[in-house]
């Protein structure tokens, strides 16, 4: 699957308890004080999204891709250059059911092989 999806040159992340957002960053340091952002990328966080428990912090990103630390000792890996995403947990290795412009859907995970 190809995404059109691309991160920002210099992403702006914000893990908050209901969503992982990401603002570009340039857009950012230029309209300080102008009123809200709209976000490049929103997931929220809800059973079967990308995000089933609150994001962390960001561990890694480069090269459209975004290693996301959460809640429950899962890590999240958004890949923005193929549109799909998996998770790390305990119980092993999951991929989203959907791409990334279906990752609020609560498509839900299967497990790779």
């Amino acid at each position: 699957m190809t995404s059109e999806w691309e991160l920002p040159q210099k992403p702006f992340f914000s893990c908050e308890a209901t969503a992982f957002t990401v603002i570009d960053g340039d857009l950012l340091r230029r309209s300080l004080g102008q009123g809200p952002l709209t976000p490049v990328f929103r997931f929220q966080v809800a059973p079967g999204n990308l995000f089933e428990h609150q994001p962390r912090t960001v561990i890694e990103h480069d090269a459209g891709k975004v290693r996301v630390a959460c809640d429950n000792g899962a890590t999240v890996h958004l890949d923005f250059g193929s549109g799909t995403a998996r998770v790390h947990t305990t119980e092993g290795e999951f991929l989203y059911r959907g791409g990334l412009e279906e990752g609020n859907e609560g498509m839900g995970f299967i497990a790779a092989q």
